[in-house]
């Protein structure tokens, strides 16, 4: 073998020696601030090269003596860590906020918005707070796709229905799932709308895997406000409103009905009187109209009750025979 090609082989043989004697294996533990272990934190070494911590929480890898370890995990502000003299990492990861707000809880489990793939809509206190609501369902009302809220009676406070994705049920009821701040309820109505934090409604089936079968019309999940650090603030929100009715109708009360149907009674029974050539008058007391009409069971077009003559105008009552010891009725407030 020629001089100069020896001299290259032992070059290239003393760069692999020193560069495996220059990885070495390292040991780390990560955990979050209050001490708890990160199970599943991604820690890698450069593209490719990586491993991820076990229950405890804990990684052993070979590194170079050069190299940075990068330590990773959801929700969490990734840290990098020089290996550099070091065998054995102790990591604390910080909790972000910003990438917290990017995560979706879930069930069990939590993912981010772009990969959230069930039907989850959600209405912070941004959209309730200018709005001057009565009930806490009307905050609803036209601000999520799927959800319909409406008024089945005009009664003013009357429980409004909620709706997701139409009626589910043709016998049973089509209402959601109320939880509210993790307790399940039947209606929203003891809420105060300007206690509401956020709202989300949890709209296909997915929806059962929590809840089971109580989450088969959806889940309205309603979470209120909480106390923060810092300073008391204080805060006034106040609205008026009023209701009428848009055309009022003039209905008889239970009296004027009663003198209406025992005149109507007596005009019936005077026709029919004339038709059967019978002299008659509304004097005559109920035996005497069924006589003269030859009537073997109660016809009430002819003949009235005796206990309406308790409540109806003296003129009504001079103008009748009828029985004065009748038993009273409960007709009247």
């Amino acid at each position: 073998m020629k001089l100069k090609q020896r001299i290259v082989l032992t070059l290239v043989m003393s760069m692999m020696c020193a560069i495996g004697f220059a990885q070495k294996t390292i040991h780390g533990r990560v955990v979050d601030t209050s001490g708890e272990p990160v199970i599943g934190a991604s820690v890698m070494v450069g593209k490719g090269i990586g491993t991820v911590t076990d229950y405890n929480g804990e990684f052993t890898m070979k590194v170079d003596e050069k190299a940075t370890v990068k330590v990773s995990y959801v929700g969490y502000e990734t840290q990098t860590v020089p290996v550099a003299g070091k065998s054995e990492l102790a990591i604390t990861l910080k909790e972000d906020a910003a990438r917290l707000d990017d995560v979706v809880v879930i069930g069990y489990g939590s993912v981010k918005k772009r990969n959230l793939t069930a039907a989850v809509a959600k209405m912070d206190d941004k959209g309730i707070k200018d709005r001057p609501l009565a009930r806490a369902e009307q905050a609803l009302q036209g601000q999520l796709a799927g959800v319909t809220v409406r008024t089945e009676t005009g009664e003013p406070g009357a429980d409004q229905k909620i709706r997701v994705r139409g009626a589910a049920s043709v016998n049973a009821s089509s209402d959601p799932l109320y939880v509210v701040d993790g307790v399940p309820m039947n209606t929203l109505n003891s809420i105060n709308p300007a206690d509401i934090q956020s709202i989300e409604v949890l709209k296909d089936a997915a929806s059962a895997a929590i809840y089971g079968s109580r989450g088969s019309n959806g889940v309205v999940i309603v979470t209120t406000k909480r106390g923060k650090d810092g300073k008391p603030t204080v805060s006034f929100n106040a609205s008026v409103g009023w209701q009428s009715p848009e055309k009022k109708l003039d209905i008889m009360d239970s009296r004027e009905w009663m003198e209406y149907r025992i005149k109507w009674s007596d005009a019936q029974y005077l026709n029919q009187a004339k038709s059967k050539g019978v002299e008659a008058s509304i004097a005559d007391d109920n035996a005497t109209r069924m006589k003269k009409l030859g009537l073997t069971a109660a016809n009430y077009n002819y003949i009235f009750d005796d206990r309406w003559f308790q409540y109806v105008s003296p003129e009504v009552q001079q103008a009748h025979t009828y029985d004065a010891n009748a038993g009273e009725l409960d007709l009247l407030d």
